[in-house]
């Protein structure tokens, strides 16, 4: 695994006030990207990559982006072709509404909804979904991103949720995991923007590897 930072993005870090900061910040240089933390729009450059951390609930979370007007400048930049990285509660806020605490609209970078583990599974499911997790990279598909972080074999990744993402469209499903034997998408992507369920930076070495090979791949395309 590379540590060396030449030619490497820097990476702005949204910072709504909640999430994991300084681990995920840890990661990122731990793989050779240099993390930068942004409370406000103007400080995100056209060359970062962005990334939405963790830990936090949906409408919480909405409320604070909308507040900073970081909402906004989030979708304005996907829009315009930069990249972004969505981990865990910020993966979720990529879609279009949460069912968290009532229905809350999110980013609309990805269409489909946030819903309750418990709805899916069944009423008898422990809620979170905490712990390792075997994750299975999809390979039935044509798409750029399972290529670049297919695994040699079925890793296990770390887990810390309630609710999960469903996209509308299968193919932005790019690897699962099982809750109680229910298929859960673990990562989605579409075009330049990508969403990670699990904590790659609490998921050692293998989390390590799929942050870089993700961050490669939105800095080599987009």
């Amino acid at each position: 695994m590379s540590v060396q930072q030449d030619n490497k993005a820097k990476v702005a870090i949204i910072d709504y006030g909640s999430g994991n900061l300084a681990s995920v910040s840890r990661a990122l240089s731990a793989v050779g990207f240099s993390p930068l933390n942004v409370t406000r729009p103007a400080q995100i450059d056209d060359d970062h990559i962005l990334l939405l951390p963790g830990v936090s609930s949906f409408p919480l979370a909405m409320e604070r982006l909308r507040a900073d007007d970081l909402n906004s400048a989030i979708i304005s930049r996907v829009a315009s072709g930069q990249p972004l990285l969505g981990i865990c509660a910020g993966m979720q806020l990529l879609f279009d509404q949460s069912t968290e605490f009532g229905i809350c609209r999110g980013l609309s970078l990805i269409n489909g909804s946030v819903t309750a583990l418990r709805s899916e599974v069944s009423d008898s499911v422990k809620i979170p979904n905490i712990g390792w997790r075997q994750l299975f990279i999809r390979n039935d598909q044509i798409n750029q991103l399972s290529k670049k972080i297919s695994l040699s074999n079925r890793e296990f990744v770390y887990f810390a949720h309630s609710y999960f993402a469903n996209p509308i469209l299968n193919e932005a499903i790019v690897a699962t995991s099982l809750c109680d034997g229910f298929s859960v998408p673990s990562i989605v992507s579409d075009k330049n923007i990508v969403g990670m369920q699990f904590h790659p930076e609490k998921s050692g070495p293998a989390g390590l590897d799929l942050l870089e090979k993700t961050l490669n791949y939105l800095q080599q395309h987009f």
